[in-house]
């Protein structure tokens, strides 16, 4: 299992999130490749991960396929004019067909994060592609993770019990529930759960930059776990332009956390929680931000 050290910072890191981790030296994390799954790719993907007194948020840098520089633009998730921005422009190099909240946007090329809380039967989904359109989820791990999915949550998040079944394919959205079994574990996802979850885009030269911010209260918290909690989860790519092809069948562009260190692991899924790393909270002491903290 991968081992990593989160800090929590002493202030809210909601808005400008990035620069906020850099004034704290956060230490950056780089994904990488499954074996196997690399299609002859070799495309770098860092991600940035902290705490705040507010909520989780994470600064994913992912490398286009092509290396072609473009010029900056920004979408923001907080205004309606940002979010018509983002689902109306896709960065050079990159794919991303599903421009709806709750797409297939795993089908694109993807940013995500999976994040399973302490003691917890169940961990959380944010799979953004590279248009702004995101889909979240909760998914419970066996059989009590079941029982936990199977009631809706509208008194944390106000979703709603659809028909118990996930869409069909030919559906748009991904709604109601599906159970996969994954190496040898059942794993029951909840496709109507609704994050509270904010997001960033930035496009600039040869990358494409994401920040998102969960706040607490997506894992029924109102402060920052303690010193010392471990949680477990991982930071995901997907990288579309190999993903699927018939050229090279079996073979697709994924990039994460997941320790994959034993040869007989099965085809690779990223849903595998047993194979989650280790994300220890670690407090940071206040210091000067030079009025970042709001």
């Amino acid at each position: 299992m991968k081992q990593f050290s989160v800090p929590i910072l002493p202030i809210r890191v909601e808005r400008d999130t990035d620069s906020k981790m850099q004034t704290y030296e956060v230490s950056g994390i780089e994904l990488e490749y499954i074996p196997g799954c690399t299609a002859g790719r070799n495309l770098f993907t860092g991600a940035f991960f902290a705490g705040g007194t507010d909520g989780l948020a994470v600064s994913f840098c992912a490398e286009a396929p092509h290396a072609k520089a473009f010029a900056q633009r920004q979408y923001d998730s907080y205004t309606r004019e940002g979010l018509a921005a983002q689902r109306n422009a896709v960065p050079p190099g990159f794919t991303a067909k599903r421009r709806s909240y709750k797409g297939k946007v795993f089908e694109d090329d993807c940013l995500e994060l999976f994040i399973r809380p302490a003691d917890s039967d169940v961990y959380y989904g944010w799979e953004i592609n590279a248009c702004g359109a995101c889909l979240d989820y909760r998914a419970g791990v066996g059989e009590s993770g079941l029982k936990t999915v199977s009631v809706p949550n509208r008194a944390q998040d106000g979703s709603t019990e659809r028909d118990g079944t996930a869409a069909p394919d030919a559906h748009r959205e991904v709604c109601g529930r599906k159970t996969d079994r994954i190496e040898g574990i059942d794993i029951h996802f909840d496709y109507d759960w609704q994050s509270r979850a904010q997001w960033r885009m930035e496009c600039e030269d040869v990358f494409w930059y994401l920040e998102l911010f969960v706040p607490w209260s997506d894992f029924g918290m109102s402060e920052p776990p303690a010193r010392g909690t471990v949680w477990y989860g991982t930071i995901n790519r997907i990288d579309a332009g190999v993903y699927g092809r018939p050229h090279v069948r079996g073979e697709s562009g994924l990039q994460c956390l997941l320790d994959f260190a034993d040869t007989d692991a099965p085809a690779p899924r990223f849903h595998q929680p047993q194979r989650f790393a280790a994300f220890e909270w670690l407090p940071l002491p206040k210091k000067n931000t030079g009025g970042t903290s709001k």
